[in-house]
């Protein structure tokens, strides 16, 4: 109960916030407007993924989350295509901003004006490709231009590789584990599908990701053990010790706080919103991906 009671209570704060997620004024400075977006596209993607397969309690209230999303991206779908007609969308932070209209569209079903042209900036090959940017990997994926499947599977076994054991991912740093949890995310398509990887991939993250999420909450980095929880349940690994650990302190703090309180890992300048998000949205992602689980 108290799960759920958090994850309703993290809903509750993202759309109060949703002013916050989405900025106005496209037209006056396209280069602004798609730093300023980064947050809606990382919460688009995670309502793509409460939207999965098998709903949980608040399937619901995601696709109407959505269709409020899709009503603020209105302006700027207008302003899409003479935006991109003059050159913008060959900068790398707009074009992975595109990424918000292709996850909104999923959800909701409905088609935004600049759809075709939104498609054809994502379908052109990256200038360089020493391997898949996150942001236009997974607009490729979720617009059926690309399946990234198979190499996610092919980055997972490096990853094995390089961090054989639980102990060895327990103690890598952030951005190997974020690796992880990025190659789990668009190997599942974040929980909508089976990854495409052997056995023997399936097994190596039953025993590394929860002890991983319960090394990085004993640092208060709820951000990156809730990453790694939902990461592990959108591959359909059942929940452990580990994993219920982090799970129990998500909702202690989201009941006590309605979100997630920021930590150390984040730039102590930046304000509230911006520290506060993402661990929030990361939490409901495992909230939600939990609750799911337990539901079926």
């Amino acid at each position: 109960m108290a799960q759920i009671e958090a994850e309703q209570a993290l809903c509750e704060w993202i759309e109060s916030h949703l002013g916050h997620f989405f900025p106005s004024g496209i037209a006056g400075s396209a280069a602004e407007w798609s730093i300023k977006i980064r947050p809606a596209c990382e919460l688009s993607i995670v309502l793509f993924g409460v939207t999965g397969p098998r709903p949980p309690a608040n399937g619901t209230w995601a696709r109407l989350v959505s269709e409020k999303c899709r009503e603020l991206l209105l302006p700027a779908d207008q302003a899409l295509p003479g935006i991109i007609a003059s050159g913008a969308a060959e900068s790398h932070n707009f074009k992975a901003a595109l990424l918000v209209f292709i996850a909104i569209e999923r959800i909701t079903g409905r088609r935004f004006r600049s759809h075709d042209i939104v498609r054809s900036v994502f379908a052109m090959p990256p200038r360089s490709n020493p391997g898949p940017d996150l942001d236009h990997a997974i607009a490729t994926d979720l617009a059926g231009i690309r399946d990234y499947g198979p190499q996610m599977t092919r980055r997972l076994e490096a990853l094995m590789r390089r961090y054989p054991s639980a102990p060895a991912l327990g103690a890598a740093a952030r951005p190997a584990l974020y690796d992880v949890t990025h190659a789990c995310f668009l190997a599942t398509r974040f929980g909508h599908r089976t990854a495409p990887w052997p056995a023997r991939h399936a097994a190596w993250l039953t025993h590394t990701l929860g002890p991983a999420a319960a090394a990085r909450l004993q640092l208060g980095d709820l951000d990156v053990a809730a990453e790694l929880t939902a990461a592990a349940l959108w591959c359909g690994l059942p929940l452990n010790p580990h994993h219920q650990q982090v799970l129990n302190t998500l909702s202690r703090t989201a009941l006590a706080t309605g979100c997630i309180v920021p930590g150390a890992h984040f730039a102590p300048e930046a304000d509230f919103f911006d520290r506060a998000y993402h661990p929030t949205l990361t939490a409901l992602a495992a909230l939600s991906a939990a609750n799911r689980a337990q539901l079926s």
